[in-house]
């Protein structure tokens, strides 16, 4: 079986799902420290042939060692409208954009209160609409107590895995 094992990603970008879709299961880390200012929170669109970050705020003040799913989301500013209205006119003259916008209107508009539960909406979302099966399960739920890549390792022992696929930025 092949394996996967990475954090959640806030809109998660076109590498990410090919890793998805390459391995018969995804492990999504979700019981590992919260990186501010990662892409666990943010992410890049196009906007006029330029990079516009979005990002959504969360409660970190005291939490430095809460973990990804532990994260709160803040919503003391408007981060919503902002990133639709930031979304809609970068892609209003897209192709497929009456075909996605309001989907993904409604995602943002659950007003989810973790930063967890919105990321996998995302990423649920995106499989979908691209016919990927892959199982999803989470770290979180195997209880592994081991750190770094020693719980990687665990991880790919208990989901008995022969073939482990990594991103360059997760070798070890």
């Amino acid at each position: 079986m092949k394996l996967a094992i990475s954090q959640p990603t806030f809109l998660p970008w076109q590498g990410y799902i090919a890793l998805v879709n390459y391995v018969d299961e995804f492990v999504i880390l979700d019981d590992v420290q919260f990186e501010k200012r990662s892409w666990q929170q943010r992410n890049n669109i196009k906007q006029n042939d330029k990079k516009l970050l979005l990002t959504v705020p969360v409660k970190s003040k005291g939490k430095y060692n809460q973990k990804i799913n532990e994260v709160f989301i803040d919503y003391k500013n408007d981060f919503i409208d902002k990133h639709l209205k930031s979304i809609f006119l970068s892609y209003k003259k897209s192709e497929f954009f009456n075909l996605y916008f309001k989907k993904i209107e409604k995602i943002y508009k659950k007003k989810f209160q973790k930063l967890s539960e919105i990321n996998l909406e995302f990423l649920n979302f995106l499989l979908k609409e691209m016919e990927i099966n892959t199982k999803i399960s989470f770290a979180s739920s195997l209880n592994v107590k081991e750190k770094k890549h020693l719980l990687i390792k665990k991880i790919c022992e208990m989901k008995n895995c022969s073939y482990f696929v990594s991103t360059r930025g997760s070798e070890i």
